[in-house]
């Protein structure tokens, strides 16, 4: 084999390498007589292997290069030689950071056998040192080999198909370099008080966090979401869903980069420019349509719970998936953060609004700058309160859904003859997911307490049951034994037909269920395990009827009001509809025009001659048998006006004459037209 001096390639000289080193068997020079030279040959090679050697696992150890120029002692340099590194490296590093435990076979990464980082590498074994898979599968080899291209150079660009949807491109956000403080922005600092100096801080906090929460939104689609969809570009965890991990949160960055680029920049900007203060008024006008402008976080609230559970399942179930986001959480791209911090991240960005703008609020003097963040506060936290109760209706039915999944019979009546029975199970049926009665669809029923209690049946049969105390009805079930599922054993009694008494025996109570003439249907007698619970179930019993009773006033007047704004709506529609303003016509260029509605206006004929007259008389019009179509009145051969029309066309005519100034004419014009425009009423001279 060569010397390395025999030959020169564009890489740092290195004259000679001491004969200790060189000769040394701990070095090992005949192993690398087959090494793949690449772009810059095979001594390059050699010597970019001989620095990873010589390398601490954790990358602490200087490289070769630093061990011969930094300008120690022989003696020490002695001691650092490529073989004492070598051997130094052998004896300290753990067997789990080497790949010996587990190494792919017919690896062919492009250089991993060569150029890998040992940092990298190490990482990568750990992953997969520990996690209890069968390390032989062809699906952990693929999942191995791309993930350490993931780790070496990058992650590749989305498919075509897959941009649109999840894609998100570098935006202004990534380029902004935003200062260490406030004041370094604004000029005269030093003048300005104490409570707008923390004003300011407020303000600053707010965009700063702002463009902080952005950028680390943006950890998820680069590398979570990128990477995850390009494995399973190559068929690896297809059996995974993107959509049930991170929902819509491709949106979610949409909306913060328009909201960076629309509400909080020009605020940034224009204290840059001007070096005035930060301007909160600025600020609040952009988010007066904060619930349009952050509607796409509903969709992400409401499916934060699935989306987390999820999650969780599929780490658990799927191993290969675990070993995908361990490799994610460690990337150094992830700045340490696990996946379902990450997941929590936009709910909570969306609860800090209100006390950033709290804070805003509360260090402002100026009362119309207060009473402009004051409504863009009360905004937000409307929006922020729906989202909170929609959430809470959605765990609402969820719970609700579990609970009807586990009564799975209904067995109320007792059937005389097989027909009889037949025939009841048809409707033997209960469904808790319907709306209740004198309620909107968009109350769900709510479980308000549960537990076991004793029936008595006669004098002394006690029967153990399970009730279900709910927003609108009482539930008696009796447990089954296989499983957590019961049976409806009576009949579901309506909670506004349940009077119930506290009885002598301790622990017991009465319920009975009255018709709608008020009459007892049916009694049922409890036994509580003590007083204390005994109590609890009545005062429980007593604040659901009261509860009940509120939402169903409440449903009335939100319908009586609804009934009251439709009945106004139909009037103002038919007060619209017979409106005695016409459309006019301007004299002047002859456009058609809505008449103003400021003042009332009156419809009034005005008789326009025609552009070509026509000399003939109204006899002679007679005599020939026909008509002008401009005239204002069409008469037969052979018949006359009426006096009383004759009587009117003379008064209009007069006016005519004297608006115009014209002197009275023997024959009247051909072809009058007649148009009708509105006048104002004072204006308007009686006829």
């Amino acid at each position: 084999m060569s010397r390395f001096s025999a030959r020169t390639w564009n890489v740092p000289q290195v004259t000679m390498f001491p004969p200790a080193v060189r000769d040394s068997e701990d070095f090992g020079l005949s192993e690398y007589e087959g090494l793949d030279p690449g772009p810059l040959g095979l001594v390059a090679a050699r010597i970019q292997l001989f620095d990873e050697r010589g390398r601490d696992p954790y990358g602490s150890s200087p490289s070769i290069f630093h061990l011969l120029n930094d300008g120690t002692s022989q003696e020490q340099k002695g001691s650092r030689t490529l073989g004492y590194q070598a051997k130094k490296t052998k004896k300290n590093v753990p067997e789990y950071v080497t790949l010996s435990r587990y190494q792919p076979p017919n690896s062919v990464l492009l250089g991993a056998d060569t150029i890998a980082d040992n940092r990298t590498r190490a990482r990568l074994s750990a992953i997969f040192n520990s996690t209890p898979v069968n390390k032989e599968s062809e699906k952990v080899e693929e999942l191995y080999q791309k993930l350490s291209e993931f780790s070496l150079f990058g992650l590749p660009r989305l498919a075509e198909n897959l941009r649109d949807d999840w894609e998100i491109r570098e935006g202004e956000e990534s380029r902004i370099h935003l200062q260490n403080s406030w004041r370094d922005i604004v000029k005269g600092h030093e003048k300005i008080s104490r409570r707008q100096n923390h004003q300011q801080e407020a303000i600053w906090e707010l965009l700063h966090t702002e463009l902080t929460y952005l950028r680390k939104l943006k950890i998820i689609t680069n590398l979570f979401i990128s990477g995850l969809l390009n494995l399973q570009s190559i068929g690896i965890l297809q059996e995974v869903d993107p959509r049930q991990i991170f929902s819509n949160i491709q949106e979610i960055i949409r909306l913060h980069r328009q909201v960076w680029q629309e509400v909080m920049w020009p605020v940034l900007n224009k204290a840059r420019i001007s070096g005035n203060p930060l301007d909160p008024i600025l600020l609040c006008q952009g988010l007066q349509t904060f619930p349009e402008q952050f509607h796409s976080y509903i969709h992400y609230c409401l499916s934060e719970a699935h989306c987390l559970q999820y999650t969780h399942v599929t780490q658990q179930n799927n191993k290969l998936f675990a070993m995908y986001v361990k490799w994610a959480e460690t990337h150094k791209q992830s700045n340490r953060m696990r996946l379902n911090d990450m997941l929590v991240k936009p709910h909570q960005r969306l609860t800090k609004y209100p006390l950033l703008l709290r804070a805003i609020l509360k260090k402002t003097e100026d009362p119309i700058t207060r009473e402009t963040i004051s409504s863009t506060l009360a905004i937000v936290e409307n929006f922020i309160r729906s989202i909170d109760s929609q959430m809470q209706i959605r765990e609402e039915q969820q719970k609700l859904e579990m609970i009807a999944k586990r009564i799975c019979q209904y067995d109320v009546v007792d059937s005389s003859s097989d027909e009889v029975d037949r025939n009841v199970k048809e409707l033997s049926i209960l469904d808790l997911t319907l709306p209740m009665v004198g309620i909107g669809p968009h109350y769900v029923r709510m479980l308000m307490q549960e537990g076991s209690l004793k029936m008595k049946e006669g004098r002394d049969s006690k029967t153990e049951v399970h009730c279900l105390l709910f927003t609108d009805l009482f539930l008696i079930t009796k447990p089954l034994k296989k499983g957590n599922r019961a049976k409806v054993i009576r009949q579901p009694l309506m909670l506004d037909k349940i009077i119930s008494r506290e009885l002598k025996d301790p622990g017991t109570f009465l319920l009975m269920y009255v018709n709608e003439l008020h009459s007892v249907v049916a009694a049922y007698t409890f036994q509580a395990p003590s007083s204390s619970l005994c109590k609890d179930w009545i005062d429980s019993l007593s604040a659901a009827q009261k509860q009940l009773e509120l939402l169903r006033s409440r449903e009335a007047w939100m319908c009586q009001a609804q009934f009251k704004q439709m009945q106004e709506n139909q009037e103002s529609a038919i007060r619209a509809w017979n409106s005695p303003n016409l459309c006019r016509r301007n004299p002047s260029n002859g456009d058609v025009s809505l008449s103003d509605r400021s003042s009332p206006r009156i419809p009034q004929v005005i008789l326009t001659p025609p552009e070509n007259p026509d000399p003939e008389t109204d006899d002679e019009r007679t005599k020939k048998g026909r008509v002008s179509p401009g005239s204002p009145r069409r008469c037969l051969p052979g018949r006359s006006r009426s006096p009383g029309r004759v009587g009117a066309q003379r008064v209009i005519e007069r006016r005519l004459r004297k608006e115009n100034g014209t002197p009275k004419q023997s024959q009247r014009a051909e072809g009058p037209e007649i148009q009708l425009q509105d006048v104002d009423r004072e204006q308007a001279e009686p006829t």
